[in-house]
Parts: structure tokens; sequence; C-alpha cells
């Protein structure tokens, strides 16, 4: 049974059938993608618009260093202290890295991180954008880095969002986080607070894999419906 591709089956796998509804992959790159039941043409702003395996349509937008990209990132250049802490107390160190972006207030005392180490993708398309950290003060340390790169995600995926809400003319009501970095209460929360949205994670990370599921019983007869299927899946 062919189902979708792979942004379109996450969403799905996380639920998103009506419009008001997003989902947000904190995956290696960062995709946004919301529901629509009409297609969103904007000469000015060049989305991909994908077909929900569901019968609506899902434009998408994307950074491309997303969320659990520029987290290795920083694990392989700067996270030697959490890497060993981990070990140590026989913990994930992906748990002691996000634990760390804890200590730090909102803002990261004024550090910002734009999340273009891999250029801009849609809707804004710039392969020339380039990362940039900025703000750095002698009080700032790697605590500081490490949430600021969650919200330079955060506010980037904001400008998509801002931007898709014009197309679709649709008013985000809900977030549904899926990915690796889903796992992480200070991710999800500082996504929250800086959409202004409520943030709800799943049962499971792997939403691509249950949403291509999902279309398998659909199509199998197992559901009549996506709604149903969604819902007791």
């Amino acid at each position: 049974i062919a189902t979708g591709g792979d942004q379109p089956a996450g969403v799905l796998g996380v639920g998103i059938i009506k419009p008001g509804m997003a989902g947000i992959n904190g995956g290696t790159s960062c995709t946004v993608q919301m529901y629509s039941n009409d297609l969103p043409i904007d000469r000015d702003i060049n989305y991909f618009i994908e077909i929900s395996p569901e019968g609506g349509y899902a434009p998408e937008g994307a950074v491309y260093s997303g969320a659990s990209a520029l987290m290795v990132w920083y694990r392989d250049n700067f996270g030697t202290l959490e890497i060993e802490e981990a070990e140590k107390k026989k913990r994930n160190v992906w748990e002691v890295i996000y634990k760390k972006a804890e200590e730090v207030p909102a803002g990261s005392i004024g550090l910002m991180t734009i999340p273009y180490f891999a250029g801009a993708g849609g809707p804004f398309w710039d392969v020339r954008a380039r990362g940039v950290i900025t703000g750095l003060l002698e009080t700032h340390n790697r605590n500081h880095l490490i949430r600021s790169i969650i919200e330079g995600q955060a506010y980037e995926a904001k400008r998509i969002i801002e931007a898709m809400e014009r197309v679709t003319s649709i008013k985000l009501s809900e977030i549904r986080m899926y990915g690796g970095s889903s796992v992480s209460d200070i991710f999800n929360q500082i996504f929250s607070d800086v959409l202004n949205v409520p943030v709800v994670t799943t049962n499971t990370t792997e939403a691509t894999a249950l949403g291509s599921a999902i279309c398998a019983a659909k199509g199998g007869g197992v559901y009549i419906t996506f709604s149903e299927a969604v819902k007791n899946m």
C-alpha cells in the first residue's frame, strides 16, 4: 500500500487532520507543516506544498540545520563536559545537555543563534544565508549557547508559521511536536513560549512510521476513515 512522503506521513502520525493544527519535526531538520483544506498559493512565499494522505494540503517550511542537527554540532564541538557527566552518572547525554538549558533564563541573556548553518530553507530559500551566534558576553557560558540554539530554532519556526498563517488565512491553535528533540520538556516549552501556542507531544517520536501505518490500516480496510485510524492508533 502506497502511503505518502515522510513529512506528510509524520504530521498524520501525530494527528494533524484539520485546519488550525501544525506539526513540527524536531529532528535533523526542523520542518513545519500546517494542514489546509484549500490549496494555498502566494507568488511571494515559496513553500513545498504536499498532499496530505488524508486528502488536504500540507504547506511545508523548514530549517535545514534543525534542532537535532545543531545539538549534535554542539555536542561534538563543545560538549566534552556533558559527555563526561553523562558517562559518570550513567545517563543519556541528551538528558544532560537539555537539562543545562533549563538553568538559563528565557532570552539567554541576549545571546542569539540564527540557525542558518546549512542555508535558509522554505519559504525564504537562500543558500547563501549563514548561521550566526551573536550577543556574546563574558557572563555567557555553554549553557546559554544550548538554550540560544533552541530559541533560534523556535523563532525561525515562528517566522515560517506567521507566513503560513497569512497564506492560508488559518490561525494556528495547536502544535504537535515529534522527532528526537520532542522528548525534551525544555525544548517543547521554549517552542510553546515563543509561538504562544500549546505544544502537544505524542507517545512516539517515530511519527512518520506511525503515519505510514495509519495509511496502511485505512487502505487495508481496518478503519473506515483517517480520523478513526488516528484516534485508535
